[in-house]
């Protein structure tokens, strides 16, 4: 470049680069949105007026991933007596703390703020490393229910509707599963 007089000045400078820090990739939701990853074994039960659960609440892949906690068809009814059984892809471990590693949500179709004890929808629990031996965890007493698993680990959870009946409506249709959060994680390869 030319000065004012003529000349020529020179200029130059050493730029270093550095490659940017990693950011920090969200953690997975681990064994929750990617955790129920697939479902066996369904067995779907009929309403209580014996025909069979409406088609918009019978696909079972709607028990898998996150809770959508609002009133849009995003669940699958048991059904009466009717099964499911989810499998994660990776193991869910029990934290060894006794406090609850998986919560089961159930959805109030309509009416979140009705409560469990109106619309008493049930369900058992158990839990397998290998979707042959079962350990039942326990029976919903309440929506949204909470299970310490006594296992070291599970990769199998089977929901076992035992709603009673009688205290629904002819077109009550059972246990309807919104999804399974896995609270204490999983085992990652």
């Amino acid at each position: 470049m030319a000065d004012d007089d003529g000349g020529a000045n020179t200029y130059s400078a050493t730029v270093t680069v550095s490659a940017a820090p990693p950011t920090e990739q969200p953690t997975p939701a681990l064994c929750y949105a990617e955790g129920a990853q697939s479902w066996q074994d369904f067995a779907q039960g009929r309403q209580k007026n014996g025909k069979p659960v409406q088609a918009s609440r019978s696909n079972p892949a709607l028990a898998l991933g996150l809770p959508q906690r609002n009133d849009t068809v995003n669940f699958v009814s048991l059904g009466f007596g009717g099964s499911l059984t989810l499998r994660f892809a990776n193991p869910i471990v029990n934290d060894g703390t006794g406090k609850a590693d998986i919560r089961v949500w159930e959805t109030s179709f309509g009416d979140a703020r009705r409560s469990w004890s109106r619309y008493p929808e049930a369900v058992k629990l158990y839990a397998s490393a290998d979707g042959v031996n079962w350990t039942l965890l326990g029976q919903t007493t309440d929506k949204d229910q909470a299970y310490d698993l006594v296992l070291p680990q599970a990769q199998y959870l089977k929901l076992v509707d035992v709603s009673n009946w009688a205290k629904f409506g002819p077109i009550g249709d059972g246990f309807d599963l919104d999804a399974v959060e896995v609270l204490s994680g999983c085992i990652r390869p």
